[in-house]
């Protein structure tokens, strides 16, 4: 979520425009000490790790708190939301494991939002929420 955020070049973000991340997944993400498992001890620190190239090629820095995240996020205008799955076993732990990420990211607007297994409700839960997103930018 930080090189999406920062690295506005590498991505083509447009100047002074509102962003809007979206995650859609099955799966729990990471966030600072998982790198710690594998001996990255260096904390992240919010610098582009793009080559020209678009490939992220850097695993000399761990993965960020959510904190830190937060306030990449809203320094640079990104909006995230998450479309996790709230299906059974492991599809459930991701819907779990995101509503307190996108509150520990609400002051940037994050959101954790219900993906049904069959993502038959992706087109649904996108207009509902990017119409809450772009309300959000409009205060």
């Amino acid at each position: 979520m930080i090189q999406v955020a920062v690295c506005t070049k590498e991505i083509g973000w447009r100047a002074n425009s509102r962003r809007v991340l979206l995650v859609a997944t099955d799966a729990k993400g990471h966030t600072a000490g998982a790198g710690k498992l594998f001996g990255i001890n260096l904390p992240s620190d919010g610098k582009c790790r793009m080559d020209a190239n678009g490939v992220y090629n850097n695993i000399e820095r761990d993965y960020p708190s959510l904190s830190f995240t937060d306030y990449i996020l809203r320094r640079e205008n990104v909006l995230p939301l998450f479309l996790a799955s709230a299906g059974t076993g492991k599809d459930r732990e991701a819907l779990q494991w995101y509503r307190p990420v996108a509150k520990a990211l609400s002051s940037s607007g994050g959101r954790a939002v219900t993906l049904t297994s069959s993502s038959s409700n992706v087109l649904t839960v996108l207009d509902s929420e990017l119409k809450r997103l772009i309300s959000l930018a409009r205060k």
